[in-house]
């Protein structure tokens, strides 16, 4: 995870026929501008937008509280 996205604090998937809605509640740097925001969350977008069958994505920021929602050691090694 990059440094300016600190945790994932909600991730939603929802199946309706043979589409997919995902949901994405982010916690970022709070010196982050609107504009490095954004880039993030295009980039989050495109990456998950190639995924087969996803339709919807959303995708809202807040700022980081400090305490990991996410366990990282859960995550594969890049």
């Amino acid at each position: 995870m990059p440094s300016t996205l600190k945790d994932i604090r909600m991730l939603y998937a929802m199946k309706e026929g043979e589409d997919y809605h995902i949901e994405v509640k982010l916690e970022i740097q709070s010196s982050l501008t609107v504009r490095e925001a954004t880039q993030i969350k295009n980039r989050i977008e495109e990456k998950i937008q190639e995924i087969e069958g996803v339709t919807d994505v959303i995708i809202e920021f807040e700022k980081d509280d400090g305490v990991d929602q996410l366990d990282k050691g859960a995550l594969p090694k890049a």
